[in-house]
């Protein structure tokens, strides 16, 4: 966000508290002729009627706030006759009512209840299916003394108002205009963020998402809108949905908070902070499901301020801290928390309920959605362009290794036109490119699976391998053969002929071997010395002994140049195959076909020998 947009942002609200502030209602307030009590012991409306005056309390200018109570509330209109002329409407301008009727007091005689509202009445037994309880007077110019009877679990608050009719009417249509717009919105933007986190698996999208829609029960609560159409048949949710929704609010925001600026990598502590109250809300919003709302609303509002100026000050710090996010972030929960702080304090009675206050909240809520769903937009927008950073990032080293390789190989051709001018330069840097290679190659030759002497697989690729074959011959119940083969006085062509020649030995004997590899899974191994094997799968004993058997002669008609000398060696071949059954091992088939060797070295060399013959 640039410098600029910060003071836009703060027109942007005061237009919004402005506009809030502005919408006065075409109603009259009916305050100077209100006056209220509470009582506890369950009076008769003809009880209440004889009370007399000095037991009423008069509501004075400000809209009463009375707190949370469990006793009824009795009201007292004394409308004059000025004020009765014509058919009018009278409402209570405050969702929270589980019931309220209405009585009409003449000479104290009571009449009623002449009509009832509240959450706990379902819309077919109210007058008006309105968002407020509303009742219709007809008007006949004499002076008229109402008494209402109001029970609640929750807040009371008694905004109080008189309506021309054509004016209610055309006040309610604006406000069903505005309110679906303001609905409109919230839910364009939770399926939204729903869709991006599809997409992204982003969870920070999908708790902004959690967040706007228990906000919007929250607003459709205060609004009166989520009794008209939603749960109007419902009075456990009417009762709850304060609880649900103010504990699903902060259980989201907290969530959201600790995902959006990333407080696990930048304040793990207050990450685990966050999630643990996250928990906490949840098990309180479920808790609120069997307790009063008085018990968990203040505790959970009180504990929200909390959380929301810990965050306001985490979002300060991290803008400080150059966090773009941040600064999108703070402004907005700047925008709520000025809303809420003013709406909750109309609410606690320490300023005036009054138009503005109803509504300043809503305003803030506007704004902080509005501009949070901005910034996730930009956190978007910062990802893929990270993602586009590192792409051109990781073109720009290609581009820069083959530059490097096309100038290595001009630097050689360079180093071979003139090797004998720039020797002495050149041989720092050919021996470090040696000192280089000879570790590589050292890593290579540690890591393969082939004998660089014979080309045969070396131990550490048969001891990889020989396990899985032993396994496929046991489930597919095939023979397995192995030939362990070692070359006869193998020491004394070494000490003869020399180390040398023992190599070409090595490496004839070794093709003779590879040499009858001829189906997938045979396996030629050098295990060490003059010592080898082959490993026959699916090959039978009659088999085996046939190719052990070529490679003995063959082995025996090869002939070694060594200078003058041309000398021939032999080879002792010990054979085993097994039908592996369950419990068999591979080290017992390479004990068999070992015991072999040693019997076949035994009976004098340059044979055969099969196990278990």
């Amino acid at each position: 966000m640039k410098r600029a947009e910060f003071p836009k942002c703060l027109i942007f609200f005061c237009l919004l508290l402005a506009g809030a502030n502005n919408c006065a209602l075409a109603a009259d307030s009916l305050n100077p002729w209100l006056y209220f009590l509470l009582e506890e012991k369950q009076q008769t409306p003809q009880q209440i009627a004889a009370l007399p005056p000095t037991a009423w309390q008069s509501a004075g200018a400000q809209v009463p706030n009375l707190d949370y109570s469990s006793g009824t509330l009795w009201l007292r209109l004394d409308i004059p006759a000025d004020r009765n002329v014509e058919p009018w409407l009278l409402e209570i301008r405050w969702p929270f009512y589980d019931s309220v009727e209405l009585f009409e007091l003449d000479d104290n005689a009571v009449t009623g209840p002449l009509a009832v509202a509240g959450d706990h009445h379902t819309m077919s037994g109210r007058h008006f299916a309105s968002r407020f309880p509303l009742f219709e007077m007809h008007g006949d110019g004499q002076p008229k003394t109402l008494l209402l009877r109001m029970r609640s679990g929750g807040l009371m608050l008694l905004p109080v108002f008189q309506w021309q009719i054509n004016d209610y009417i055309r006040e309610e249509q604006r406000a069903q205009i505005v309110l679906g717009l303001f609905y409109g919105t919230l839910l364009l933007i939770m399926l939204y963020n729903l869709g991006v986190w599809l997409l992204v698996r982003d969870h920070s999208h999908l708790f902004y998402a959690g967040y706007v829609f228990t906000v919007a029960l929250y607003q459709a609560l205060l609004h009166g809108v989520g009794f008209q159409y939603l749960w109007q048949d419902s009075p456990f949710l009417a009762d709850k949905m304060l609880s649900i929704s103010v504990g699903g609010t902060y259980m989201f925001g907290a969530l959201f908070f600790s995902f959006f600026l990333g407080l696990k990598k930048r304040w793990p502590r207050l990450h685990r902070i966050t999630l643990a109250i996250s928990t906490v809300y949840l098990v309180g919003t479920l808790v609120a499901l069997w307790l009063p709302e008085a018990a968990q609303v203040v505790q959970a509002q009180v504990m929200g301020v909390l959380v929301s100026m810990v965050a306001l000050g985490v979002g300060i710090i991290e803008w400080r801290r150059g966090n773009l996010l941040a600064r999108y972030f703070t402004i907005a929960w700047i925008f709520l928390l000025t809303g809420t702080c003013i709406y909750t304090a109309a609410l606690a009675d320490l300023v005036p309920y009054n138009r503005f206050t109803e509504l300043v909240q809503s305003a803030g809520i506007a704004a902080e959605v509005v501009l949070l769903s901005l910034a996730l937009g930009v956190r978007l927008n910062l990802e893929r362009q990270a993602g586009r950073q590192a792409i051109e990032m990781s073109l720009h080293l290609a581009q820069q290794v083959n530059l490097a390789n096309q100038e290595t190989i001009h630097v050689q051709e360079q180093a071979k036109a003139q090797l004998e001018e720039k020797v002495q330069q050149r041989t720092a840097e050919l021996a470090n490119a040696l000192t280089q290679l000879e570790q590589v190659n050292a890593t290579l030759a540690s890591l393969s699976v082939t004998d660089p002497l014979t080309g045969l697989k070396n131990r550490r690729y048969f001891g990889e391998q020989f396990a899985a074959e032993f396994q496929r011959a046991l489930r597919e119940q095939s023979p397995l053969s192995l030939l362990v083969l070692d070359l006869d006085h193998f020491k004394q062509v070494n000490d003869r002929y020399g180390h040398p020649a023992g190599d070409e030995c090595l490496r004839q004997a070794a093709a003779v071997v590879m040499s009858q590899c001829r189906r997938p899974g045979d396996m030629a191994v050098r295990l060490g010395g003059e010592e080898m094997l082959l490993l026959l799968p699916g090959t039978d004993t009659d088999g085996a002994r046939v190719i052990a058997e070529t490679v003995r002669a063959r082995i025996e008609a090869l002939e070694i140049q060594q200078g003058r000398h041309l000398f021939g060696f032999t080879t002792s071949v010990g054979l085993a195959t097994v039908m592996p059954t369950v419990g068999d091992t591979p080290e017992q088939l390479l004990a068999l076909a070992d015991t072999a060797l040693y019997r076949a070295k035994g009976e004098g060399r340059n044979r055969v020998a099969v196990a278990g013959s």
